[in-house]
């Protein structure tokens, strides 16, 4: 069976999940011993994970994951489990939760129904009332790119499944805009692991953890 990019991670269950937002930056020394930094490059993603302990068929799926990924020629789609669905829904999931004027159900899918600028978008096709808080995770897609975001302020949805004005971070890049899709179950992005990173990539009989680093690639 053929094998496509980029990959979906084998297990989902992680002691330890930290994606913390980035960007390259050069630092200067003055002479009053102050420093400051000077950003050279976009916003990114670093994501440092640990698995729980993985039984040797896991380990085995890890391993096999890392094989085809060919020390970081290819990439791969992760995301923060701990962030699978928002805030709001994290112990009921969307059970029960239509788009707004249908009777469909809602299984995480939105889009954008405008862009203000690069860090405040608007969604539609939401259920009435839904609620993005502060913290929550949400990923836009357009022809098989991902970029992965963060709420900065909590939001509702209006009756008509609408939220204005969604404050993110990062910047979404201009290939994004209005009608991308965007997803807040699962909300991923495109990263490349640290092949020098990884650690607890030995076959064993006792389950243990795999450890990781992985960094996002450019949407676009």
């Amino acid at each position: 069976m053929t094998i496509s990019f980029p990959l979906l991670m084998p297990t989902k269950v992680f002691t330890r999940s930290r994606f913390k937002i980035v960007a390259p930056t050069t630092r200067t020394r003055l002479k009053s011993s102050a420093t400051f930094g000077t950003a050279i490059g976009a916003q990114g993603w670093l994501a440092e994970i640990t698995t729980r302990p993985l039984m040797r068929d896991e380990q085995g799926a890890w391993l096999a994951f890392f094989d085809s990924l060919r020390g970081g020629v290819y990439s791969c789609l992760l995301y923060n489990p701990n962030k699978e669905y928002p805030l709001k829904y994290k112990f009921t999931g969307f059970l029960g939760l239509k788009i707004a004027g249908t009777t469909d159900n809602f299984e995480g899918m939105s889009s954008i129904l405008n862009k203000r600028d690069a860090r405040t978008i608007s969604l539609n096709r939401l259920p009435p009332a839904f609620v993005l808080s502060t913290g929550d995770h949400v990923g836009v897609i357009k022809e098989n790119r991902y970029s992965l975001h963060r709420v900065q302020q909590d939001a509702i949805a209006n009756s008509n499944g609408i939220i204005y004005d969604l404050s993110v971070e990062p910047s979404l890049s201009d290939f994004f805009g209005a009608g991308s899709d965007v997803t807040v179950y699962q909300a991923k992005c495109e990263f490349t692991v640290d092949d020098e990173s990884v650690s607890g990539d030995d076959e064993t009989a006792a389950p243990h953890a795999i450890s990781f680093t992985a960094m996002s690639r450019p949407s676009i």
